[in-house]
């Protein structure tokens, strides 16, 4: 029985022919060819997905930066044309501002011949100013001899700015914040003349307005004074002014204008 237990196990197993194997084998090999053709067929075609892909996103690309190109076309169009704009908004403005101040000199040129001038002599015709950068102005005076012209005529002017500054009054003469001096505020003429010059307002004063006199040299020579309202915006102060209004000193104007005696000027 011990024998029995030792003897080895025996599978008889039925014996294939040859064309059985080589027909496994001929499927192994139609399933590799498939799967070879199929892997070729999947990778031509990531690759065409791929390249198709990656021109959309050229194209897509390209359309954005031709948009932004555009983009930023028009908006450099609209700043020049907005620039252009303004500045000639601001030359207009400037070209009114001087004919309003032209057309008051004008009239006041009129009343150098003015048989029926109420006052002779020496005369404040006008003042006019505009701005000529941040707290910068431009001054235009007028001096005239109305009426009666005689002779010739010499003296001498002062401006002042009249005002407040931290809550006090102030007065400022041009001879400091300006270009006026004493080489330049003389006058000699027979019918009219004209000074013209800058100032700047100093920081923190706010004129109320614009004080002129006028002095005649020699003993007993005829002072005049003459306040301007002052207005910031010249447009305000000129182009408001009708034709009727410029020919004549405004009222506030005309109350302001005082004939005084030599020792009152420069007080």
């Amino acid at each position: 029985m011990s024998n029995d237990l030792h003897q080895p196990d025996y599978v008889i197993r039925k014996k294939r022919p040859p064309s059985w194997y080589w027909s496994w084998a001929g499927v192994a090999l139609a399933i590799f060819l498939v799967a070879m053709g199929l892997g070729y067929w999947l990778n031509q075609k990531q690759h065409t997905f791929s390249d198709t892909a990656k021109e959309q996103f050229t194209q897509l690309e390209q359309q954005l930066d031709n948009a932004n190109a555009g983009v930023i076309h028009w908006q450099q169009q609209y700043n020049v044309e907005h620039q252009i704009t303004l500045q000639l908004q601001q030359e207009m403005r400037e070209q009114q501002i001087e004919i309003a101040n032209l057309r008051k000199e004008h009239e006041a040129f009129q009343r150098i011949f003015d048989p029926e001038a109420i006052e002779s002599g020496l005369q404040i015709a006008s003042l006019v100013w505009s701005s000529a950068g941040v707290s910068q102005f431009n001054y235009r005076l007028l001096l005239i001899q109305a009426k009666q012209q005689n002779r010739e005529i010499s003296g001498t002017f002062a401006i002042s700015l009249i005002g407040e500054q931290a809550g006090e009054p102030k007065n400022y003469e041009l001879t400091d914040i300006g270009d006026l001096n004493e080489n330049n505020s003389t006058f000699k003429f027979k019918y009219m003349d004209s000074h013209q010059g800058r100032f700047s307002i100093p920081e923190g004063f706010s004129p109320r307005f614009v004080r002129v006199t006028a002095k005649i040299s020699g003993r007993g020579g005829k002072a005049i004074l003459q306040d301007f309202t002052w207005q910031s915006d010249v447009e305000v102060n000129s182009l408001k002014q009708d034709k009727q209004e410029l020919a004549q000193p405004s009222d506030s104007e005309q109350s302001n204008i005082t004939e005084v005696e030599e020792s009152d000027v420069g007080q």
